[in-house]
């Protein structure tokens, strides 16, 4: 039943050949390529996710980037490096965001701000910087509460 009802398509666009400093391999050739992914409930589509990959030929390695897929080709390794990221998963962005919402229910905002940062340690960004937010906060309410606990 779930399978009738949800429903995704996916479409992989090849883009420009380029070259890249690939993380396991080191200056290589990379193939470019958009990713779109449409998400919907009885063929009505609602959701479309589009991302835009360089990956190493070597060992497929890939790494996400904001630049348009046609452009790829025009930069040189070097000059691609500086905008190419590892891409997040939508578990860790949403554990990040929802430990900084919750941060003011005992233990919840730690827990998550813990597995949100624990769960992006490696890529970083955003998510890794609003996890230390959302533990950071989550401290000091929790400071507040053993100091309340402990005056009475």
């Amino acid at each position: 039943m779930d399978d009738i009802l949800l429903t995704t398509k996916t479409k992989r666009t090849p883009g420009p050949d380029t070259r890249f400093h690939c993380p396991r391999c080191g200056d290589v050739p990379a193939r470019t390529y958009l990713l779109e992914e449409k998400m919907g409930v009885l063929f009505i589509p609602l959701i479309t996710q589009r991302e835009t990959y360089v990956a190493c030929r070597a060992c497929g390695a890939a790494l996400l980037t904001r630049l348009p897929l046609e452009e790829l080709g025009e930069y040189s390794a070097d000059g691609l490096t500086p905008h190419l990221f590892p891409r997040v998963s939508i578990i860790v962005q949403f554990l990040a965001v929802a430990s900084v919402v919750l941060f003011c229910a005992p233990f919840v905002g730690l827990v998550l701000g813990a597995i949100g940062l624990l769960t992006s340690y490696r890529t970083g960004g955003w998510p890794k910087r609003l996890s230390l937010i959302g533990i950071g906060l989550s401290s000091v309410v929790h400071v507040i509460f053993v100091i309340l606990l402990l005056s009475r």
